[in-house]
């Protein structure tokens, strides 16, 4: 059985180009036992393009360093989700999308990744079954090892086209 419960919605069905997309995500914790929700400081939604029509999202910490120094860890907030309780979490993903790369001139750079149409957003949520305590000198990768990640949710929006 699951720990958790994930829904995702959106209070708008269609945004203009560019426009942040607005989501709500309910957490219900299915158990007995208080979850610590994995979420970012900052209150980003870490997001994947899968393709123009396909966004994928992690309310968590990536497998990745995001922004940061290579070993680098930012301790996100860890939000008790107390037994048998839900919480709703507000997010926004800033449109249009930029990925960042290396470029050319072995600089980190971004680029923008245009996103229009019927547009499906799958999210996942990270929590842990316990506080993490780091007992060795790389925090993330205990970190990353105690997160579980929710059953993924979607939601359809559809995303207006660039303008002229």
């Amino acid at each position: 059985m699951a720990d958790i419960d994930v829904s995702v919605s959106s209070n708008k069905s269609s945004y203009d180009f560019g426009e942040r997309i607005e989501l709500e995500i309910k957490v219900a914790n299915l158990t007995s036992q208080p979850l610590y929700l994995a979420e970012p400081t900052q209150g980003h939604v870490y997001v994947q393009l899968m393709s123009s029509t396909e966004i994928h999202g992690l309310v968590g910490v990536p497998p990745h360093p995001y922004n940061l120094y290579y070993y680098g860890f930012l301790m996100p907030d860890m939000p008790l989700l107390n037994p048998n309780s839900s919480e709703l979490l507000r997010k926004t993903i800033g449109m249009p999308i930029l990925e960042p790369f290396i470029n050319p001139d072995d600089q980190y750079d971004f680029r923008q990744l245009d996103v229009s149409g019927s547009v499906v957003i799958q999210i996942v949520v990270g929590y842990l079954k316990g506080f993490p305590i780091f007992t060795s000198a790389h925090p993330w990768g205990e970190f990353l090892t105690a997160q579980e990640l929710s059953d993924p949710s979607t939601v359809t929006v559809t995303v207006a086209p660039p303008g002229p």
